[in-house]
């Protein structure tokens, strides 16, 4: 469970712990979910598994993240 930020943190354990997932969260926010399982440290961008990369950006609230996702090498786009 990718935590963007501390106001959608309200249920995220019970989430994770259901799909057998982890919680993630940054360390701005983490007061919101302290029971998250991997926390995100300081600003600046870190991959944190196979094509997916944690973005902080603070501003709506002090831990807000934006998760990038990039595609499997042969995934087809429409379009492309």
């Amino acid at each position: 469970m990718l935590q963007t930020h501390r106001d959608h943190a309200t249920h995220g354990r019970r989430y994770a712990d259901h799909s057998g997932a982890r919680l993630w969260i940054h360390e701005g926010d983490l007061d919101a979910a302290p029971d998250a399982d991997q926390v995100i440290h300081g600003p600046e961008p870190v991959g944190i598994g196979e094509g997916v990369t944690a973005h902080p950006l603070p501003g709506h609230t002090r831990g807000s993240v934006l998760y990038g996702l990039r595609p499997p090498s042969g995934i087809q786009r429409p379009g492309r």
